[in-house]
């Protein structure tokens, strides 16, 4: 069994509840390095990329982690989806402009890879049932995991960056409109795996740790300034708002915890 570098003196006690525990999301650095709460891009290149770094803070040890499911979920201004941040669809406007990266930041104090760097990941990014405008980006990682991994209380881990490149931003022909546009993404929740997985049993069972989001402030960033633009939460139970303006009706993270107390 392998245990992460910084942690590998720490003495691992019995994983109990993680819903104290927390997601952070920031632009361009980890959460504990600093990283930006929102992203005003001038929409003027074609080149340059954009990185939201995903993390996660654990109040309790937990030990023999295989796999993670990690979900960020993006809402933008307007009714539907703009074309800028259509990537994978068949026909998408900036098809292969969102690719995800399985190592922190160069920049990387704060946070460590759970996995000592040694993974793949399955990057999936599609619209959500909730609304036209919604979207989400999903991470498996690793894909074929050899071994499992004990986590520590107190450690900034790394999850993944989503990396969003500026390709057919500017130009008088195939630019993509909705750059612009303000958006709210939340690092929703991410699903550590702790049963090793096999073809006889594709899902896994009980056992596994979903760990939430805690404060609003370190699990949403927006882009263009997004204030007040709702996400759904990790099963869609009622919606959060990006700090900004204030909403009729104010859902909170509180709403995931509830479905596993």
């Amino acid at each position: 069994m392998r245990t992460p570098l910084l942690a590998c003196s720490l003495l691992l006690l019995a994983a109990a509840s993680a819903l104290a525990s927390e997601t952070h999301i920031r632009w361009n650095a980890c959460f504990g390095d600093g990283g930006a709460l929102n992203r005003n891009f001038a929409c003027d290149t074609n080149t340059g990329s954009e990185q939201l770094v995903c993390t996660f803070t654990l109040t309790e040890p937990i030990p023999e982690v295989w796999q993670m499911d990690a979900r960020v979920n993006m809402a933008f201004a307007g009714s539907t989806l703009p074309a800028w941040w259509q990537f994978v669809t068949t026909g998408s406007c900036r098809a292969g402009s969102l690719s995800s990266r399985n190592v922190p930041p160069a920049t990387a104090v704060a946070c460590v890879d759970w996995t000592d760097g040694t993974r793949d990941a399955l990057l999936s990014y599609h619209p959500i049932l909730f609304g036209p405008n919604l979207t989400q980006i999903e991470v498996v990682s690793p894909i074929f995991p050899v071994a499992p991994y004990d986590l520590v209380a107190g450690q900034e881990y790394f999850a993944f960056t989503a990396q969003i490149n500026h390709a057919r931003t500017v130009g008088t022909t195939g630019a993509c409109a909705g750059c612009s546009l303000g958006a709210c993404m939340g690092f929703v929740g991410v699903n550590l795996i702790r049963t090793p997985p096999s073809a006889e049993m594709p899902v896994p069972p009980s056992g596994d740790v979903l760990i939430g989001p805690g404060s609003i402030m370190n699990q949403t960033v927006t882009w263009q300034g997004g204030g007040g633009i709702a996400i759904p939460n990790y099963f869609g139970t009622g919606s959060t708002y990006c700090p900004g303006a204030t909403p009729t009706r104010n859902h909170t993270w509180g709403d995931i915890k509830a479905i596993y107390r």
